[in-house]
């Protein structure tokens, strides 16, 4: 798993190419761009930095549904036409924002101050380094990408929380130590260790993405087993965090996290050059959701129900039912409970 992760020639991912083609992310963006030379000019952009909601989500469903089917699937066009016109809805609204931020750019007096990462893509298209498509396809899968998995991850952190007071209790020590009554700066982040521990314990506790696609760009040999080029495979890493290194690894418990871990057992975003993209990023949201939430509120679930009790769907991601009230919470303000 780690050689895999780790080796340049195990960056491209698989896929069924007319479902792919389908929602446009064939040789196109970085999640499931299978062309090496185009993903290598692409990548580096994404480490810069209502209605569209709900066709994003559309967009969300259609590629979950058509990754994985096969060619044959794409012979009747009304089984997938469903999936094409929802790509093509998100495609329509992502250009027409593009365009808007072409505009005012166009018209800005210091570039500087508007310099985000839609225009480090509209300038590199200018320069000839990204055609139109790919700068859509980038700035759909940006929207894409992060959301789902990012508030998936949250979602079951605060069941985590609501399970365990005591590691909320810890946590709510540090933050009162590190922040006093102020907001939190980014200065704030790497001083926060209880709050990080827990990050890192539930995603290794409760994983959103638990399985990593590679496909063999060469041959190779692992461990003296042959791989042949072309070889898809498909690496469990959940499975890998709950039998390796960790001393509780069948527990949620910040135990697990109180000496440092070594990267090879612990890769809840990947790892190697296909490793995602977002991950820092990430880490910084999900501490300052986390600080703002539990500085606020206290968390409690609904008759004490808690992770085991939630039907869980997963497709490409795990993602809870969403039509089950048990996914329901209370927020109890902290005022209130001083008060009581």
């Amino acid at each position: 798993m780690f050689h895999i992760m780790k080796h340049g020639h195990y960056i491209s991912r698989f896929g069924s190419k007319p479902g792919l083609k389908c929602i446009g992310m064939h040789e196109n963006g970085i999640i499931f761009n299978n062309n090496p030379a185009l993903w290598k000019e692409i990548r580096p952009f994404f480490t810069k930095e209502n209605a569209i909601v709900l066709k994003i989500q559309n967009y969300f469903d259609a590629w979950q549904a058509l990754l994985l089917k096969p060619d044959i699937f794409f012979k009747f066009s009304w089984l997938y036409k469903k999936y094409e016109k929802s790509a093509r809805d998100l495609k329509e609204a992502i250009e027409i924002l593009i365009e808007q931020k072409r505009q005012k750019l166009s018209i800005v007096e210091k570039l500087d101050d508007n310099m985000d990462f839609a225009s480090q893509l509209i300038f590199a298209q200018s320069r000839g380094e990204l055609t139109g498509e790919n700068v859509n396809q980038c700035v759909l899968e940006m929207l894409i990408a992060a959301p789902d998995t990012l508030s998936v991850t949250v979602f079951f952190m605060l069941v985590l929380i609501a399970e365990h007071p005591q590691v909320e209790k810890a946590m709510m020590k540090e933050i009162q130590n590190v922040l006093s009554d102020r907001e939190i700066q980014s200065d704030d982040m790497p001083k926060l260790k209880v709050v990080e521990n827990f990050i890192l314990e539930s995603m290794r506790y409760q994983p959103v993405v638990d399985l990593v696609m590679r496909k063999a760009l060469q041959d190779d040999v692992i461990d003296g087993y042959p791989v042949k080029k072309g070889t898809n495979i498909i690496l469990n890493i959940g499975r890998m965090h709950r039998l390796e290194f960790f001393p509780k690894p069948n527990e949620f418990s910040l135990e697990n996290f109180e000496k440092s871990v070594p990267y090879r057992y612990f890769q809840p975003f990947g790892f190697g050059p296909r490793g995602c993209v977002g991950k820092f990023i990430a880490m910084v949201m999900m501490k300052a959701i986390l600080v703002t939430l539990l500085r606020r509120c206290s968390i409690r679930t609904v008759k004490g129900k808690g992770l085991n009790n939630i039907p869980t769907n997963n497709d490409l991601s795990l993602h809870p039912n969403e039509n089950q009230p048990l996914l329901e919470m209370i927020f109890i303000p902290r005022c209130n409970m001083e008060k009581s």
